[in-house]
């Protein structure tokens, strides 16, 4: 609804056919495992076990595009958080304290000059 809202799809389009444009600009898989290599490739068979660190990562990726309007050119836009599976139903975000809405980022983005600004955002990463 996001990508009609902000006119990057018509509103028009019925559910196939904007499911078929957004995958135009979401190029890639919702998450991977992580592992001793950060994109870790599972079989989709395989089942998640509690100790497995999983990254949920959407994405949004705007090429140029006669269709597209100009201010959304070259704007890739990816939220990342990295999960570890637990035991109980609750799963530990270790990413949590990372900076994800646009006011979090707008504080951190005025301040990069002073590299310990960084420091509150990874304190505590790993649990």
């Amino acid at each position: 609804d996001n990508l009609i809202d902000i006119g990057l799809i018509p509103k028009y389009y019925g559910d196939s056919k904007a499911r078929e444009q957004t995958l135009k600009y979401y190029v890639h898989c919702i998450g991977h495992p992580m592992g001793l290599d950060i994109h870790e490739t599972i079989d989709q068979n395989v089942q998640l076990e509690p100790g497995m660190v999983i990254t949920i990562e959407p994405g949004v990726y705007i090429r140029p595009d006669p269709n597209v309007n100009e201010e959304f050119h070259n704007i890739g836009i990816r939220i990342e958080d990295n999960i570890l599976l637990t035991n109980s139903r609750k799963s530990i975000i270790l990413t949590e304290s990372i900076p994800k809405t646009i006011e979090e980022i707008e504080e951190l983005m005025s301040t990069r000059d002073d590299t310990d600004h960084l420091t509150k955002y990874v304190q505590g990463f790993v649990p």
